[in-house]
């Protein structure tokens, strides 16, 4: 059985931004999702808030960013965010509202396994993995 992850914001970015020194492990985690060894979602806010970080900040052109969403999307599920997805971050105990949607979001998928982010702080009221990209590819690399 394939692990099921959702992948947060933070790691899309250091994919499509190719921030360094994270880029490399992202790319391992989307090397392995397009490969089918992994089931990997993000959520729809999640390409939402990557699109305005690399156009606004980066200044990556629409077109480029775009053409990557739609490879990725190939391979990679998007998992809804829901009215009740918010609700339920509002009233949790997260300190970072857009993690606590993230994490909403990823309790809805199926066989849900753990969350891939870089802020594994933001997440320590979750009741799943929260692993980092390094965590979670030396976690799974047996």
């Amino acid at each position: 059985m394939k692990p099921v992850t959702l992948i947060d914001t933070n790691v899309v970015i250091d994919l499509l931004a190719k921030r360094e020194p994270f880029w490399r492990s992202a790319a391992a985690i989307f090397d392995l999702a397009e490969q089918q060894k992994i089931d990997a979602h993000v959520n729809a806010l999640t390409l939402v808030t990557v699109y305005y970080i690399l156009h606004s900040y980066y200044k990556i052109p629409h077109k480029s960013i775009l053409d990557p969403f739609d490879t990725l999307t190939s391979y990679i599920r998007v998992a809804d965010v829901t009215a009740q997805h918010v609700e339920l971050a509002m009233k949790s105990a997260f300190n970072d509202f857009e993690d606590a949607v993230i994490f909403y979001s990823a309790k809805s998928i199926n066989g849900i396994s753990s969350i891939i982010t870089r802020n594994t702080d933001d997440f320590s009221t979750a009741d799943i993995f929260i692993l980092t990209p390094d965590q979670w590819l030396s976690t799974h690399s047996r």
